[in-house]
Formats: structure tokens, sequence, C-alpha cells
């Protein structure tokens, strides 16, 4: 049995290993299965990027002019490098950073990857493997590889518009002010001091609201550059350089830190998506099967029109000679749904969309046998197309035109 993900954003804290629902586990592997391009530059000086000074402590108007200049030129450098080092000296992340460009890698203290996020142009690609923390999971991407015998390691590459990027240099400060008013963070001692590239400038900063939270930061004295970051407990140390270019493949978006990983192309699987749900892949009996997908995990998604499902799901879809979980999913492809907050899901041609997923626990081929329950008894299908996604995101199922009257 795989292990039940907890959403390290809050979504679902509350899930307990005999309390979650199937909607609740769900819930949670769609919002980890898809790393937060947004925010995860946002946190970086603070773990990996340059920017996680200027994200958090931005300084008060007592703070003087050296300090704010030194966070301005630090963001504004045409090409910004990061390290981040752990107690004993090993690498825990790196970052890199030109204009809209950027490239971060975090590792475990073993060396391996957490996660890769590499931005080029209007081309994205990410990857998770988050571990566990305290028996805790702390993300359900990639989790079961090794578990189970389809899932795979893999990343996605997408299109976005990244000209809309909030860290973009002409809203850095409305962002940093209130990242401020977040931490209230301020400084508590500037002094003088020396470092490898000769006198620098070492302010220690202070939240008021988390107590103990204490970083240092090295200002080097003729650039007016951040040079490097401690925390005050020694657990962690990244240093900045500033390169007057960088190697444009370093931002491909594809994975280079990650082996053996399979890639998505995101942009693809909608086309594939929502081809298969407007035409189906096969009828019998007024089922029409729309779509058969096995996701990265390990995951069958099966959805169809023309017998509906209930939302306790108390009749599951079957594959020949194949082991599977109990049945999931979200209560818009069941009976359950509403024009409240679950609303039905409605194909192109009209008709409501049901379906569930099941983990596939045995290897699943490129095509199966399946059977998908009705009033009467099932529907079989013989030998359909697997389709193979990196993740189901429900928000692909639902076509820009409206339902039938």
């Amino acid at each position: 049995m795989s292990p039940k993900p907890v959403d390290i954003d809050h979504a679902v804290l509350g899930l307990k290993a005999d309390g979650s629902t199937a909607e609740m586990r769900l819930k949670a592997r769609q919002s980890l299965s898809s790393p937060n391009r947004k925010a995860l530059p946002k946190l970086g000086f603070v773990g990996v990027a340059t920017t996680a000074v200027v994200f958090l402590f931005w300084p008060r108007a007592t703070a003087g002019r050296t300090w704010a200049q030194a966070l301005r030129a630090s963001a504004e450098a045409k090409v910004s490098h990061a390290v981040r080092h752990g107690a004993n000296g090993e690498v825990l992340g790196e970052e890199w950073r030109q204009g809209r460009n950027q490239a971060a890698v975090l590792y475990q203290p073993d060396g391996k990857v957490l996660l890769e996020f590499r931005i080029s142009g209007n081309r994205v690609y990410s990857y998770s493997n988050f571990g566990t923390n305290n028996n805790r999971a702390l993300s359900v991407v990639n989790q079961n590889v090794g578990l189970n015998p389809n899932a795979t390691l893999f990343g996605v590459v997408r299109t976005e518009d990244t000209s809309k990027h909030p860290d973009d240099g002409g809203e850095v400060e409305g962002h940093l002010d209130r990242m401020l008013a977040l931490y209230k963070c301020e400084i508590v001692k500037q002094e003088p001091a020396q470092t490898k590239q000769g006198p620098a400038i070492r302010y220690e900063l202070k939240s008021k609201d988390r107590k103990g939270v204490l970083l240092i930061v090295i200002v080097d004295d003729k650039s007016g550059l951040i040079v490097e970051m401690l925390s005050a407990d020694g657990k962690m140390k990244t240093v900045c350089d500033y390169p007057a270019s960088v190697d444009p493949k370093i931002f491909e978006p594809r994975p280079q830190a990650v082996k053996n990983c399979t890639v998505f192309d995101e942009d693809n699987e909608i086309e594939i998506r929502k081809k298969i749900l407007a035409h189906g892949i096969a009828k019998s009996h007024g089922v029409t099967l729309r779509g058969v997908l096995l996701d990265g995990q390990g995951y069958l998604w099966v959805m169809w029109t023309g017998a509906p499902v209930s939302g306790r799901m108390e009749h599951p879809f079957t594959v020949s000679h194949a082991e599977l979980g109990e049945p999931f999913g979200l209560p818009g492809f069941t009976t359950s749904a509403s024009n409240g907050k679950n609303s039905p899901v409605i194909t192109s041609d009209g008709a409501k969309l049901y379906g569930m997923a099941r983990e596939a626990k045995t290897k699943i081929g490129d095509h199966i046998d399946i059977s998908v329950p009705t009033k009467q008894g099932t529907v079989s299908f013989k030998s359909v197309l697997v389709t193979r996604i990196s993740r189901f995101d429900p928000s692909y199922m639902r076509p820009k035109v409206k339902a039938k009257p």
C-alpha cells in the first residue's frame, strides 16, 4: 500500500492514517503533483536562492541606505548564482538567475535530488521527489517509485506566460513590502567585517514574529552585493556570486540533475486528453469509454459516459488479470455532483462524465481489458488503449463549451 500524502502547504494537514477520505487523498496528490513555480523563487534565498533575503528581509526605512542598496543591487544583478551548504559543508541547493530565466536544484544531505526547476523563455520544467521527515510524507510526487510497478521517476515540462511572473524586477518592491508586513524583520546590528575578497559589512537581521529567527548577511563593501548568508545556528550557509555571463544551457527546460527521469510534456497531455474525452475510445451498450489514463505514480484513471457512478463508488471498474487498490476520485465525477461546490464535469458533446481511479498494483501494458459498472451490472471493453500521463488534473477534463440545456 502506498503511503498517504500530507500537503505541506496546509491543504490537508488534518489527514490521518485512519481518517482520510479518498477525496482528501486525491486533493493532496493534486496539490503536490505540480510544484508551484511562483512559490519556489520566493523561498529561494533562505534555502537556496539569491532572492530569499530580498523577499524575507526587506528593511524598514530606518535600516539605512547601504542595506537598501545592497538588496536592490543583488536582486537586479544581470546574473546571480547562489549555493546553499549544510552544517557539514554539503551542498543542499543551488540556483541560477538571468532575467526571467531560472534554474534551481534542492538536494538531500546524501546528494539525492529533491527538486529541480528550470525556466527558459516561456517553457518551464519541474521535478519533485521529496522524501519523508519525521515519518510524515512531505510530497507525493514520485513517491510510489519502487513501491508500484507502474510508477516512474518523472518531471513535467509545460508552457507558461512567464512575462507575468511576480518576481520580475519592476514588481519586486511591492512583494518586498508585503513580505515585510508578514515577517516584520529588522536590522538589529551592523558592523565592519572582512572576507577573502576584502572589506565587507556584516548585518544581523531578526524577525519580531518568529523567536530565534536570526540571519547574518555579509555585503561586499566594494561592489555593494550580498556575498554570504549564514543562519545563527550555523546549520545553513549560502554563498552568492554574480558572474558576467552564464551558459544558457543551464536554463534549458529538461532534467539535468535528475538521472533516468521520464519527461512528460503537459501541453501534449492536455491535447491528448481533450481528444479522447471528446470522442471516446470505445462504445458498448450505451456506455462510451472516454479515457483510460495511467499516471506517473501508478494510479489508473478511467472515465466514461452513459453509466452513473455513486458518490460512494461501491462498484468500481475492474481490469482483467490485474490487482487494483480501493477506488477513489472527486465528487465531480459521481452522482453526488451538484451545481454548487462540486459541479458536474460535462464533455464537449454535453454528456455527464463519470469515473474514478484505482492504484494499479500489477504491471499495466499498453492495452487492457476493462469492465465499468452500470445499473444493470457491467459493460466490458476489450484491448483498450492505455494513455500514460504525468498526473491527473480534473481541470483538463472541463471543455470550454457549455453543456447542452
